[in-house]
């Protein structure tokens, strides 16, 4: 079960957490989204502000380097902290140190 999440809430209740003010927004398709096992792969609602206003998007919940983006190979999530940065698969998130 590892990297799975609950998303119960509503969409006003994680961007009230998230500090927006959400009084005069009213959401598209309502505004419940209660998912209780997210897992890998699954596209889940992830709430953004952009130039100052709300948008709420589906993402994949997961990585995948860009190869393997083209190859359409499955999405990965796990990283040890301590190989995240140096490891040849998570490696390619970070700016390299010049």
């Amino acid at each position: 079960m590892c990297g799975r999440f609950e998303q119960s809430e509503t969409r006003r209740y994680y961007a009230n957490a998230l500090g927006v003010d959400t009084s005069e927004h009213s959401w598209e398709y309502g505004d419940h989204i209660a998912h209780y096992n997210i897992a890998l792969g699954l596209c889940p609602w992830m709430i953004t502000l952009n130039n100052g206003e709300i948008e709420l998007i589906g993402m994949t919940w997961g990585y995948r380097t860009p190869q393997e983006a083209a190859d359409k190979k499955k999405t990965w999530i796990c990283a040890r902290i301590e190989k995240a940065k140096t490891g040849r698969y998570f490696g390619t998130c970070f700016v390299k140190d010049e």
